[in-house]
């Protein structure tokens, strides 16, 4: 069960055999993917270490970096839980994931 696997959905108002609209990719998505893969590493770290990796040097995914983001993507951790935050080099945004998988943006203003 890999929902992130599935593909895109976009609603357009052209109905279906009606008229062609060009898919519209959003750059953030790629944000979204990186984070995806430290989830990933973070899951298999914790499975052999029983703790969740505090320094993406651990995770092997430290050359992944995005244009118009800041990397490395800052890492928190407790004991049982993650949150990995990616913040676009303009700081208006920030794309988080969290150990259970929940992805999520906030904006500064």
């Amino acid at each position: 069960h890999y929902p992130e696997m599935w593909g895109f959905v976009q609603f357009s108002d052209p109905i279906a055999d009606k008229g062609a609209v060009d898919f519209v990719y959003h750059p953030h998505e790629d944000a979204k993917w990186a984070l995806r893969q430290i989830y990933y590493e973070q899951k298999s770290f914790f499975s052999k270490n029983g703790v969740y990796a505090d320094d993406i040097s651990q995770l092997g995914v430290e050359n992944n970096a995005l244009p118009g983001y800041q990397w490395p993507p800052k890492i928190e951790c407790t004991a049982n839980l993650f949150e990995a935050i990616l913040t676009s080099r303009d700081h208006r945004e920030s794309w988080h994931i969290s150990q259970d998988g929940r992805v999520w943006q906030t904006k500064s203003e």
